[in-house]
């Protein structure tokens, strides 16, 4: 007699029980059926295919967006935000996975002796000011619109609610030149192919890996960018920033 097949598995988003070594195992599946799959490698073009990757830019390129003056954290002035306006009742709702964010200086900001970053999740804080960003989805076959909201530039976000710091660090030890391009890779965990001198005032890429963020339904997560003696002239940047839903 052969082996009974069964197409059906256990929906589970969260870490299943452990199944000891050598014995049988029933299959996993994600919440809308997909069969869970230890991948070889890893890229994000299947999520792509579904339809569920999303990036936002300035929307005009070599237009920086001026961000404000800022010379130390501050819960009410971050530079990014990043939304998912799914309603929390809706049991389909969808979440928000950041992938990266890059930033490329347009202008340069004046006396700035270093250049720092922090990031903070937290419930839904909608800021004021800034530049809205509109999401476009890479898939060219998909209709698909985007569930999140993306400000940046000089914003003021309503008071912190629940917030969790989820990275924390130094970008440049000098205030940051023409061209730098910033990116904080969430997941990540690629070395850079080439570390700059952070205290070199020459154009170069640098490339931070932090946690792995995800976004439920009524969150943002916020993303602040400052200098010790920022003063007179902030900086401007173009931003990229790609996310799924998933």
């Amino acid at each position: 007699m052969g082996v009974e097949l069964d197409n059906y598995g256990r929906a589970s988003r969260v870490l299943p029980q452990r199944t000891p070594e050598g014995e049988n195992a029933e299959l996993r599946t994600s919440l809308y059926g997909d069969q869970h799959v230890v991948p070889v490698f890893s890229n994000a073009f299947a999520l792509a295919d579904e339809g569920g990757t999303f990036v936002a830019l300035n929307p005009t390129p070599g237009t920086g967006i001026t961000q404000g003056i800022t010379t130390a954290f501050v819960a009410t002035t971050p530079v990014i935000a990043i939304h998912n306006l799914e309603k929390a009742s809706d049991p389909a709702a969808k979440r928000v996975y950041i992938d990266q964010i890059k930033a490329l200086c347009s202008v340069v900001g004046a006396t700035a002796t270093n250049w720092q970053y922090v990031a903070v999740r937290d419930n839904l804080r909608i800021p004021s000011g800034g530049t809205p960003l509109t999401p476009a989805n890479v898939n060219g076959d998909s209709a698909r619109a985007s569930i999140a909201r993306i400000d940046f530039g000089n914003l003021t976000a309503p008071a912190a609610v629940d917030p969790k710091i989820v990275a924390r660090g130094m970008l440049r030890t000098v205030l940051p030149p023409a061209f730098d391009e910033h990116v904080l890779k969430f997941g990540g965990v690629e070395a850079a192919a080439q570390v700059p001198n952070y205290a070199v005032a020459t154009a170069a890429l640098i490339t931070k890996n932090l946690p792995a963020v995800i976004l439920g339904p009524q969150q943002s997560l916020l993303i602040y960018l400052f200098g010790t003696a920022l003063a007179t002239t902030a900086p401007t940047w173009e931003p990229e920033i790609i996310y799924h839903e998933r």
